[in-house]
């Protein structure tokens, strides 16, 4: 059966509605049902029933077992046929299962078909389902040509009396003013059916968000009805005398979740809720928010002339075509035109972890659709799944056949979920092949607009699916390592007389630590310890420039101070991040003893004397890569045997214990005191140990580094 128009579906609906109604046999209802299922999918569908023993699971085929025992909707591949639960409304009880094609039916369709099969099911006639769905479909007819905010609410207040029976009603919308920042207020936009002094209380009183009745709401989205015992209780004191001694309903309008606005309506003390009329006050106001967050929307794009004529054009797409493959084309576009991006692709989720590529532009000859496993498009799937935005840096994330498609030159891109009814039920995801501003502010407000006009356009329900960025940011992550890793010296000098040891271990999210030892001419040697500032491979990539950048140095400049200042001068044209390196810079003279440094910012060193003495080597000198034309103090000291120097990161001082204590500058001194008659190696490995049995059972969050140089002692003959 070729796809309907979707205003057919809805009069056999409408029609369905009717003959159910006017048939009070059982039987005849199920046959009406049945005959529905034809008229919409084009082929025969099935209604298993658990009263009359026909959804016995011997009976039942293999999808329909599925669905009977997990009570969830299944899909079986040889047929192509779906099975819905049935459950009673007010119980939950499994009443049977509806079965038909319905994979070309609009997904809001299927639920309103759904709903009728529940009520008629569960009720002895069909008045209390023809009654619920009629209304909705006066509301929904009343409110879907309405453009205004003032227009959509004055028809929901005018309409809600008439087919609900209440005596008054009034809609709360949050004020704008409010949105994001601390407590929300709620305050009247219309009313109906209160007197005059009612009214003027009604429209200079402003409902706060931390009150009671709109926390109830706000948390749990459901239905608040307050009998005319419980009023004084439950409602804030300036709002008793309006609804003293009367039955009264709020629902709450949500738009993404959040608490937009309520709805109330005001009922005779005697008025007693039946299950039918709670479902179509809930569908009201379900309705309601809907027609009030797109009048919302319309009226904000008003303030700004771009915005709103861009918005503009794509609401009239969608009300002036019929057909959802002509409104996906057309938004695809219009969107480049209305944003100034390059690519614009509108995806649909079929369920099942499967995408559908529906509509682009800017792509090379493509056939449509074109399905897309989710598996296969990491990041769609997390759109899909969470309905929030998500932001491609590369396109090597990209599919293959988007790659081959020419999507492969991708500098930025975006993809918006398409949600509607808190369900995402596809993405438009759009991007730019050459150096542009980023996708956001006004561009970003404009492509949220068409997005959610395009939702509208779709409503087609899908279930939502798995997070899946871990994968790469633990591929980000293990680049950063290799880097690191890489530029950490492998193979160390061993110097005569002198003892020389080190430990380096990164942190799970990589920061920025290194060292290096290079031997220099005249039996000098070379000792840097450093740390970049920042985590993952941005700081990595820092830290292999800082290292290149020494190594070069030292074959032209033979003083610490020197040395700084001119990598310095070199970092700061590659530093378009602003990043920043600490280091502490020693040239040690390996037969007199004397050692020469300098420091840009980082700890100091601990100098430890023969006497057990510990000196901190302070020097005066800032951080590498933030100013010009830095000049780095130098001072000298002298080694004598069995002296030596220890140099360290923050990683090892600044490392927690399970007091969120840090382990500081004092213990690592009496470790190493404690210590220092063992072999450089073994002290090293002590301070380590020192840390760990410190850290006990707390993570480590910073690169650690230890490097230790000693002068041996002279063994001389007796």
């Amino acid at each position: 059966m070729s796809k309907q128009p979707a205003r057919a579906y809805w009069d056999i609906l409408i029609k369905l509605n009717g003959a159910l109604l006017d048939e009070p046999s059982f039987h005849r209802r199920r046959t009406i049902i049945l005959a529905a299922i034809s008229e919409l999918t084009g082929r025969s569908g099935s209604l298993w029933l658990a009263e009359d023993g026909q959804s016995s699971l011997e009976a039942m085929p293999r999808f329909l077992q599925q669905a009977a025992q997990d009570g969830q909707v299944t899909f079986d591949e040889a047929t192509g046929q779906q099975a819905h639960p049935l459950r009673h409304l007010q119980t939950g009880q499994f009443l049977g299962l509806l079965a038909g094609h319905f994979a070309n039916v609009p997904s809001d369709v299927v639920k309103a078909l759904l709903a009728q099969t529940q009520l008629a099911l569960a009720y002895p006639t069909a008045e209390a389902q023809a009654w619920v769905s009629t209304a909705l479909l006066q509301v929904a007819e009343t409110t879907r040509n309405l453009q205004t905010l003032d227009e959509v609410l004055t028809s929901i207040t005018r309409i809600i009396p008439v087919i609900a029976g209440v005596d008054a009603c009034a809609i709360w919308l949050r004020s704008a003013a409010t949105e994001g920042a601390g407590t929300d207020r709620y305050t009247v936009a219309a009313d109906y059916g209160f007197s005059k002094a009612e009214v003027k209380f009604l429209q200079s009183y402003t409902l706060s968000g931390a009150s009671l009745l709109a926390i109830r709401l706000a948390i749990l989205k459901q239905p608040l009805l307050i009998s005319p015992a419980d009023v004084a209780e439950e409602l804030p004191a300036e709002l008793v005398a309006v609804f003293a001694g009367q039955t009264t309903l709020f629902l709450p309008l949500l738009s993404q979740g959040d608490l937009s606005g309520l709805l109330m309506m005001r009922f005779d003390a005697q008025w007693v809720a039946s299950e039918p009329q709670l479902q179509m006050m809930r569908g009201i106001a379900h309705q309601a928010a809907a027609a009030i967050q797109t009048a919302q929307l319309l009226e904000a794009q008003q303030e700004e002339a771009y915005v709103s004529t861009a918005l503009l054009q794509v609401a009239q797409v969608v009300a002036t075509q019929a057909d959802l493959a002509v409104i996906l084309e057309t938004i695809a576009r219009i969107t480049p035109v209305l944003t100034g991006v390059n690519y614009c692709l509108v995806f649909l989720y079929q369920g099942h972890d499967r995408g559908v590529l529906t509509a682009q532009y800017g792509l090379a000859e493509v056939s449509l659709p074109l399905p897309l496993p989710l598996a296969d498009f990491s990041e769609l799937r997390a759109v899909v799944a969470e309905g929030r935005q998500a932001v491609i840096q590369s396109a090597d994330r990209l599919p293959a056949p988007l790659h081959r498609a020419g999507l492969s030159s991708l500098r930025q891109g975006l993809i918006i979920p398409l949600g509607v009814k808190e369900e995402v039920v596809g993405a438009l995801m759009v991007g730019d092949d050459q150096p542009r501003p980023p996708l956001a502010g006004k561009r970003k407000d404009i492509l949220t607009g068409i997005a959610y006009q395009t939702a509208l356009a779709i409503d087609n329900a899908r279930l939502y699916a798995q997070r899946a960025r871990q994968e790469q940011l633990e591929r980000e992550l293990e680049l950063a390592r290799e880097i690191q890793t890489a530029f950490i010296p492998r193979a160390l000098p061993s110097p005569a007389g002198w003892e020389l040891a080190t430990f380096w271990q990164m942190a799970r999210e990589v920061g920025g630590d290194f060292f290096d030892v290079i031997p220099l001419p005249q039996d000098q040697l070379l000792v840097v310890v450093a740390d970049v500032s920042g985590k993952g491979v941005p700081a990595a990539l820092f830290m292999a420039l800082t290292r290149s950048l020494i190594q070069a140095t030292t074959l032209e400049l033979n003083q610490p101070g020197h040395i700084l200042a001119r990598v310095n001068h070199l970092l700061l044209p590659n530093n378009q991040k602003n990043m920043f390196v600490t280091m502490f810079c020693a040239i040690f003279d390996l037969k007199t003893g004397q050692v020469v440094y300098t420091s840009a910012g980082h700890n100091p060193p601990l100098l430890v004397r023969r006497s057990g003495e510990i000196v901190c080597l302070q020097t005066q000198g800032i951080v590498l890569g933030i100013l010009e034309e830095i000049a780095f103090e130098q001072k000298v000291i002298d080694l004598g045997e069995d002296e030596g120097i220890l140099f360290y990161t923050d990683g090892i001082t600044e490392a927690f214990g399970p007091q969120d204590e840090m382990f500081g500058e004092a213990r690592l001194q009496a470790a190493l005191r404690a210590h220092w008659h063992y072999p450089a190696a073994e002290i090293v490995q002590a301070l380590h140990q020192a840390v760990l049995h410190f850290a006990g059972s707390q993570p480590q969050s910073d690169d650690r580094t230890l490097l230790l140089l000693k002068r041996e002692a002279v063994k001389r003959e007796r």
